[in-house]
């Protein structure tokens, strides 16, 4: 994970670890009273395959 100011990088190997980071750091945030914002979220998927995508959900 990478920070800078107010925005975070995630890198992960899987759907699932991307999936995992965004949980841990909603739940973190979420203890502040803060919550991630998903219209500014973005994702972006580096893969061989153009079929590859990450879909990504945010809270319940």
């Amino acid at each position: 994970m990478i920070q800078f100011a107010d925005d975070i990088v995630v890198k992960a190997e899987s759907k699932g670890d991307i999936q995992r980071a965004v949980e841990e750091i909603d739940e973190m945030l979420n203890t502040s009273e803060m919550k991630i914002n998903s219209a500014k979220t973005k994702i972006l998927v580096c893969a061989k395959d153009p079929k590859v995508k990450a879909d990504v959900y945010i809270g319940n």
